[in-house]
């Protein structure tokens, strides 16, 4: 089976969460939306003006997306039914794209410009740092 979502110019992420719907980031369309087979996509917000997300991966434990927004260098976290919450980074040159979570919560990254790895720890202290 094949599907093309309507003004979606160009698919970076994908991934299936545990209801078995859809999600995939619109990278040209700066958007990220859902899609189950009894419905027509549904886009979600993006907070940010020029956020284009890339890599997307959902924590098993609370549900949440996460995304990593290559051109707003941000991460940003999608609370279904809440909205997003994006984590802002002070360091323009991280630029993250795929992503991928650690049995303790923790977002790493890949860093595009840097050449390097990023942590984001939303339950500890230290919120973005490279490795």
């Amino acid at each position: 089976m094949e599907f093309k979502p309507p003004q979606t110019p160009n698919m970076d992420g994908i991934i299936v969460d545990n209801q078995d719907n859809v999600w995939f980031s619109d990278f040209m369309g700066i958007s990220l939306a859902s899609w189950t087979r009894r419905r027509k996509p549904s886009p979600c917000t993006n907070p940010y003006r020029h956020g284009r997300p890339y890599g997307l991966v959902q924590d098993k434990k609370t549900g949440y997306i996460w995304y990593g927004d290559f051109s707003g260098n941000n991460i940003t976290r999608l609370i279904q039914d809440q909205g997003v919450r994006g984590i802002s980074d002070p360091d323009p040159r991280r630029l993250p794209r795929f992503i991928g979570l650690d049995s303790k919560g923790r977002v790493w990254f890949g860093e595009w410009w840097n050449s390097k790895l990023g942590m984001l720890d939303p339950e500890g202290s230290q919120q973005m740092a490279s490795r």
